[in-house]
């Protein structure tokens, strides 16, 4: 009996018979629900790591949709910071934050790596604060066609622009990367039925979670 497993290709969670997309906290969605703004101030952002992949994937988004503007995002494969990162792991030391802010035609870009740096990974508070006053996230594609970002966006009641389709997303209501920044629509109704269909599709309940880790047990002493 496989007790967990987690399948990060697809995504896909277990704990004993009990199967999720993801399994987020109880407690990660309450505080991102409060977290909503009455009045979003910003109607486009992408927040997160920015590797050479999705550098060219966001620039080519924004090309298409602001084709006088120029528009160039740095990523966090610059060679000074991996070669101090590359030091100071060999030294047992925190290896160094990487950000950049810039805001264009009204879309929010903010490069950071935070995300993959403790204690920061476990909560990035900016990061989720930004998210919630925003009205559409840009989700391009991570190490696999989904991203932590889809999920995340939609539990601070935005609405995901995905860069490609995967069967984690089915059923959900987004826009694409193809679709023109004049087709997109903010829908209260949209939102919280996105909201809705990702608490049931990423948590576990308390006593569905005690039955399952019981049975486990329950296994383990036969």
């Amino acid at each position: 009996m496989n007790s967990v497993n987690f399948n990060h290709t697809r995504p896909s969670s277990q704990i004993g018979s009990l199967k999720r997309t993801l399994i987020f906290p109880h407690a990660s969605f309450n505080y991102c629900r409060n977290l909503w703004s009455d009045k979003r101030d910003i109607q486009i952002c992408f927040a997160g790591l920015v590797t050479e992949k999705r550098k060219n994937t966001l620039e080519k988004w924004f090309k298409n949709n602001f084709s006088n503007s120029r528009f160039q995002l740095p990523t966090q494969q610059r060679f000074v910071i991996r070669l101090v990162n590359k030091s100071f792991r060999r030294l047992n030391l925190p290896v160094l934050p990487s950000t950049y802010k810039t805001e264009l035609n009204g879309v929010v870009f903010w490069s950071s790596n935070r995300g993959r740096l403790f204690p920061v990974k476990a909560w990035d508070e900016e990061y989720f604060r930004l998210l919630a006053n925003s009205q559409f996230v840009l989700c391009p594609s991570g190490d696999y066609i989904w991203t932590y970002r889809f999920f995340e966006s939609i539990m601070c009641g935005a609405v995901p622009i995905i860069e490609k389709y995967c069967p984690a997303y089915e059923g959900f209501r987004y826009f694409t990367m193809n679709d023109s920044i004049e087709s997109l629509k903010w829908s209260e109704e949209d939102v919280n039925y996105n909201f809705k269909l990702c608490f049931e599709r990423l948590t576990v309940s308390l006593e569905e979670l005690n039955q399952e880790i019981y049975k486990i047990q329950q296994f383990a002493v036969k």
